[in-house]
């Protein structure tokens, strides 16, 4: 173990951070008290993250800070680095138009620092285009039905509105119900 040992202090001295996470993962698991072989792990996964976010290699950032994080849980600095990683390979998802998996990445930023005004902006862009805004107008003197989804026109029809003494409420409402065929003896 000794020579393990000394093998990971050499490796990760010349940054190679595999080999060094390599050798301080085979001392920790054989001997978890071995020296300071646990630190020295955790130390090996934050250098290799730093070189990933400096680099900025997202995914390879987040699965070193994730090794990280496993360890030592309670590290704030790990956890902090692992939202920017989180949030940034989210907005370049995003750029990419991959809608859904940069979803799940800025809300995992999100989930690790809350306050994340960034991650928030792009997570709001990223839901407007994966669930644009719906709108339904009704012009009751047109007799008319206009539907617009993200602000674009997609439906534009004919509809009935009620008769003078059960005249159409005017006003805004969200729609409670989606039913097929309605029927209603009083309409």
């Amino acid at each position: 173990n000794s020579q393990t040992y000394l093998a990971g202090r050499k490796a990760l001295d010349a940054g190679q951070w595999d080999a060094a996470i390599q050798f301080y993962t085979a001392i920790f698991e054989q001997m978890p008290d071995y020296a300071d072989a646990f630190n020295q792990l955790v130390t090996a996964y934050k250098l290799q993250a730093d070189e990933a976010i400096e680099a900025k290699s997202w995914s390879q950032a987040i699965r070193s800070l994730k090794a990280a994080q496993e360890l030592v849980p309670e590290d704030q600095d790990v956890v902090d680095k692992l939202s920017q990683a989180y949030r940034e390979r989210g907005i370049v998802l995003q750029r990419d138009k991959k809608w859904q998996k940069a979803r799940v990445d800025l809300e995992a930023a999100l989930g690790l620092r809350p306050g994340d005004q960034k991650a928030k902006t792009h997570l709001d862009e990223v839901m407007y285009v994966l669930f644009p805004p719906k709108r339904i107008d009704i012009d009751i003197s047109k007799q008319r039905l206009t539907a617009y989804e993200g602000g674009k026109l997609v439906y534009k029809w004919v509809c009935s509105t009620g008769l003078r003494g059960r005249d159409t409420a005017t006003g805004k409402f969200q729609v409670l119900d989606k039913i097929k065929m309605a029927y209603s003896k009083v309409w």
